[in-house]
């Protein structure tokens, strides 16, 4: 399990301003602590020290549209499917404070069906980590275009549901 304090991503920052998955995940740990505060000037200051979330990736170089294509295709195609699901482990700290949800990703599967990248769409930060270590190892019945394999992305849901009872679970 990967665990991210917030003093490790200030220093990752510092070493390269531009990265911005560590300026994503301190932008969320620092408003999920805010919102932990008791003490309203506590909230407050912590919502001022929150960096900025990352900027949005810049277009394609040649000034294209980012926005994904048509394409036409005249044979069958058949959509990725999961054929092998491996189960998060829950994260201790997110079972001690109760806390479940769903971590939503947008996931690249290679024309093998391995999963290639995962961004996290939402979910809450004390799931993603386990989240993104179980659908590291999904594997997928590759997608096809004209009966050839091709690389897709495409949405995925990773479940954390507590156990009903109290919490000595």
């Amino acid at each position: 399990m990967t665990h991210y304090r917030i003093s490790d991503l200030n220093r990752a920052l510092e070493l390269d301003p531009q990265a911005s998955d560590a300026s994503a995940y301190l932008n969320l740990l620092m408003r999920e602590r805010a919102d932990l505060r008791e003490m309203p000037q506590e909230h407050r200051k912590d919502i001022a020290t929150t960096p900025p979330p990352p900027p949005p990736p810049l277009a394609p170089p040649g000034g294209e549209d980012a926005t994904p294509r048509r394409i036409r295709f005249s044979g069958p195609v058949r959509i990725a499917k999961l054929i092998r699901r491996v189960a998060p482990d829950y994260p201790p700290v997110a079972k001690r404070e109760r806390v479940q949800g769903t971590v939503r990703f947008a996931v690249t599967i290679d024309e093998s069906g391995y999963v290639r990248a995962i961004q996290l769409v939402s979910g809450h930060p004390l799931l993603v980590p386990e989240g993104i270590a179980a659908v590291r190892q999904w594997v997928y019945l590759p997608a096809l275009l004209n009966r050839e394999p091709i690389e897709v992305t495409i949405p995925a849901e990773v479940n954390f549901v507590l156990p009903a009872g109290g919490p000595g679970i």
